[in-house]
């Protein structure tokens, strides 16, 4: 009789947890309302300000990005990727992979054109326009990938209020000689950290 009790419920609460679970999963799609620490997007908005404005720079950036296996485990992989502008209407970038592959992109304000040598591929399209017109091609149309390309539109403060979702502070970081801001957030597509 005590087995066919705990049999009985444990179906009933099987039922309650499957006829809670729909309402669960609404409630956990809900948008969370965004958490963004002023501080931190003061910061993120001055560095924007400071790269749109600016006419003739390079940027080098050491980034990483995790590959989530069929076993769920995440690999990461480096790159390490040059960016060349002289706004309005130039810009070079290239890139270096972990496993030594490169890859290169050049907008001459008249034409864009992409090599990979991953793919042993090389390609070209007439394209008459700013940087902020190349980038926007590049990644919208095109599809792309560009990392960080966000950073280098001369209104990257507009895209930085409509699409981070959390931005917070972490620490000042002296890892690279300079302090720097280490600041970390979401959108809805990524995660990401920044030192500014």
């Amino acid at each position: 009789m005590r087995s066919r009790f705990t049999g009985l419920a444990a179906l009933i609460a099987a039922v309650l947890l499957l006829a809670a679970a729909p309402a669960l999963a609404a409630k956990q799609k809900e948008p969370a309302a965004p958490n963004i620490d002023e501080k931190s997007m003061a910061i993120l908005k001055k560095m924007g300000d400071v790269l749109g404005k600016a006419g003739k720079f390079t940027v080098t950036a050491h980034s990483t990005h995790d590959v989530v296996q069929e076993s769920g485990l995440k690999i990461e992989f480096g790159r390490i990727i040059k960016y060349t502008f002289s706004r309005p209407d130039r810009m070079r970038v290239d890139s270096r992979d972990s496993d030594g592959m490169r890859s290169t992109v050049v907008f001459d304000g008249k034409s864009i054109a992409a090599y990979g040598e991953r793919q042993n591929a090389y390609a070209t399209t007439e394209l008459t326009g700013t940087v902020d017109d190349a980038i926007v091609y590049f990644v919208r149309d095109l599809k792309m990938r560009l990392p960080l390309a966000m950073l280098f539109v001369t209104n990257v403060n507009e895209d930085l209020d409509r699409r981070i979702t959390s931005l917070a502070y972490v620490e000042t970081d002296t890892l690279f000689d300079v302090p720097c801001d280490h600041l970390v957030g979401t959108t809805d597509t990524v995660d990401f950290q920044v030192w500014v």
